[in-house]
């Protein structure tokens, strides 16, 4: 299976696209995380970055859906990838030392505001590059290739272009990044589509690559987007799967903010053996999207999803018990564990977002799980900090924890009553 997906051309044309431009968006941020510090030496500043790539998630994302539903899907992700390029730009431009910080916000705010019309076409193109039974691998793969662009845009291109250039060579770096993005985007205007009558409401077999249906107005999108609310307020497997996206965003939000402090006020090692979690972490995230990617289809993916919130959810209970000297060493074999239970969780996940609505409706769908994933990560930006204070890390984690395997332990009524293996959902 994966074997084929590699040699479906418009599909691999897709994956290189998408590479090439988060590599681009995560040394953009990488860069611009390490200027803040050096400019404020103040948490705070740096607590705006993060505001500053979220809060575009709850102002476009209901309007990025009904734009992806209503215009041509490759014409909107080439129109923001090359937006992005020219966001990028502005780092170009000659600014003093002092007026950076500014800049640094706008470009930042300008990419996650873009984003979010580029991951929401990027889903909702995806069942059209496919087969439908291919789905669940494609999106392994997916997975992987973020995980990977990641990988290089946080650990080399960033410190790599922040140590010859700085923000300077950045923006160019990555305004070109984005333009090679869109210039392979552009070639799928060419390409037929690969497995069109494979789903019920699509075009007819053989017809050139339109996304998604006939364009209905911007008044259209402006006036109807909560269609994917309804939808998923309505449809169990989609509801399900939008909880449980929202639960592991909110879970690596935490992460996030409270993980730094875990390791210097609680293991009593410095932050910056984040790296010895980190890694461990996309090593088990890595095997845990291929092994979903190659077996995933024999499972129901809701419930693999709940298994995968189950798992995440008890070893973090167990990594907040350890201590002293080899509490090191008993996270890092943790690590790998809970980015396996996140590949369970994301990927069948996505996958149901992406089966399950009507062609008409999969970018609102989409953009419906967005907009609650960054409204989720609102909670550990202002509240998880400020409650680890008042109670300690090691409480609030425990809470994180309990509250996941809730959330995977409530589906059991429904996984007894459709059967663990694979079925109709």
């Amino acid at each position: 299976m994966f074997f084929s997906l590699i040699t479906n051309i418009p599909f691999r044309v897709l994956c290189v696209a998408q590479f090439v431009a988060l590599a681009a968006g995560y040394a953009v941020h990488f860069v611009s995380a390490v200027h803040i510090e050096e400019l404020t030496h103040a948490s705070g500043p740096m607590g705006g970055l993060v505001i500053a790539t979220v809060m575009p998630g709850l102002l476009v994302g209901l309007l990025s859906g009904g734009l992806v539903d209503r215009y041509n899907r490759v014409y909107l992700l080439s129109a923001s990838l090359g937006l992005r390029g020219l966001a990028s730009a502005l780092f170009l431009l000659p600014i003093p030392t002092d007026g950076w910080l500014p800049v640094i916000y706008l470009v930042n705010f300008l990419l996650a505001l873009l984003v979010q019309f580029e991951l929401t076409t990027e889903a909702a193109l995806l069942p059209d590059l496919v087969d439908k039974t291919q789905l669940l691998a494609a999106n392994g793969i997916f997975g992987l290739n973020a995980l990977a662009a990641q990988g290089i845009g946080f650990l080399i291109i960033g410190p790599t272009l922040l140590r010859t250039g700085g923000l300077r060579t950045m923006g160019g770096a990555a305004g070109l990044g984005f333009l090679i993005a869109l210039l392979l985007v552009a070639t799928l205007l060419r390409r037929q589509k690969t497995s069109v009558g494979h789903w019920h409401d699509r075009l007819e077999p053989g017809a050139t690559v339109e996304y998604p249906v006939r364009s209905q107005g911007i008044n259209e999108s402006l006036n109807n987007p909560w269609a994917g609310w309804s939808f998923v307020s309505t449809d169990r497997p989609a509801r399900r799967a939008v909880i449980q996206l929202a639960t592991v965003y909110t879970f690596l939000m935490i992460m996030v903010t409270l993980l730094p402090g875990f390791l210097t006020r609680v293991v009593g090692r410095s932050a910056a053996d984040l790296t010895i979690l980190a890694l461990p972490a996309g090593v088990g995230f890595g095997m845990g999207t291929w092994l979903v990617g190659r077996y995933g289809h024999r499972f129901q993916a809701g419930n693999l999803s709940n298994a995968g919130l189950v798992l995440a959810g008890l070893v973090l209970a167990s990594m907040t018990i350890w201590q002293g000297e080899n509490a090191v060493s008993a996270l890092t074999l943790a690590a790998p564990f809970v980015g396996l239970g996140l590949a369970l969780v994301i990927i069948p996940a996505r996958t149901v977002l992406q089966s399950q609505p009507p062609v008409a409706l999969r970018g609102r769908v989409w953009a419906t799980q967005v907009v609650l994933n960054n409204a989720a990560a609102l909670l550990p930006i202002f509240i998880s900090g400020s409650l680890a204070d008042r109670m300690g890390i090691r409480p609030v984690l425990f809470m994180t924890a309990s509250t996941m395997l809730v959330i995977g332990l409530s589906d059991i009524p429904a996984m007894l009553k459709d059967g663990f293996p694979k079925g109709a959902r």
